[in-house]
């Protein structure tokens, strides 16, 4: 369960960002990732050595036990380098990652700045975060991963994306959908079901009525070399009106399901 807050920042301008968190198996836990979209008007650009223009910042993600007090933090200084100037429509994605005991009630807070101490611009937002579990053996699925391209900075396994925080796509076009299911051993039939359906949360015309998008994959499960992991990139395109849905994975297998989910929105193609 996600809870978020925007924090009221302690800064001389304001700095707005999107951003997605996301979870996956960890190395003895569960590993956090999220995923940032910085629009390059809020960012300064200043001539780069070699040509082009470079763009700098700091980001930081800090999480908090809530029960037990420990916490856990990465602050970096993200330097972007670009051929030209960026346009204001423009954004930069970044990452950052955690690895954290799993099954956690926790609190986060993502924080963006740059500039000098005297004007700096910035932004925090956070909220109530619970870690979840993946254990070995046991069917279940990892948070799904929505992506701009099939090419970017984010890395997992031998999958290379283009994060797309902002979960905001047009109708018209496909866009990759990554995820991880664990517990499937090699050869081991599994099922997979991928349904678009209206967010009954959304409010008015943002809200579709009616038409839905499934598709259903089956398979034989071909994990990574001594493991029960298993990727899976697709390419989807809906082809639903304009407006807030929610993207559901489900998997099956020898008689046990696990699901996840995120809510999208699809935008109106421009006019020609």
């Amino acid at each position: 369960m996600l809870r978020r807050e925007t924090y009221v920042p302690p800064f001389a301008a304001d700095m707005p960002f999107t951003f997605a968190l996301y979870q996956f198996r960890g190395d003895g836990g569960t590993r956090l990732v999220a995923g940032l979209a910085i629009p390059a008007e809020h960012l300064e650009s200043m001539p780069a050595q070699g040509g082009g223009m470079a763009y700098a910042f700091r980001a930081s993600l800090s999480v908090a036990d809530t029960i037990g007090g420990g916490t856990w933090r990465i602050d970096t200084t993200i330097a972007v380098h670009a051929p030209a100037v960026l346009r204001a429509e423009d954004a930069i994605r970044v990452q950052l990652s955690l690895d954290l005991p799993s099954a956690l009630l926790t609190t986060f807070r993502l924080t963006v700045r740059a500039g000098d101490e005297s004007g700096a611009r910035g932004q925090v937002y956070g909220g109530d975060l619970s870690m979840r579990a993946f254990p070995a053996g046991a069917l279940s699925l990892s948070d799904i991963v929505l992506a701009a391209s099939r090419h970017g900075s984010w890395r997992r396994g031998d999958v290379a994306l283009a994060l797309n925080p902002s979960e905001a796509f047009r109708a018209d076009q496909a866009f990759p959908v990554f995820y991880e299911i664990y517990g499937l051993q090699a050869g081991s039939p599994y099922r997979t079901t991928l349904e678009v359906a209206p967010d009954a949360e959304g409010i008015g015309a943002a809200r579709p009525k009616g038409r839905t998008f499934s598709v259903r994959y089956q398979g034989q499960a071909t994990p990574a070399a001594g493991t029960d992991v298993l990727q899976e990139l697709r390419d989807v395109r809906p082809q639903l009106p304009a407006g807030r849905y929610r993207l559901r994975l489900t998997v099956e297998a020898a008689g046990a399901s696990a699901s996840s989910e995120r809510r999208i929105r699809l935008l109106q193609p421009p006019k020609a």
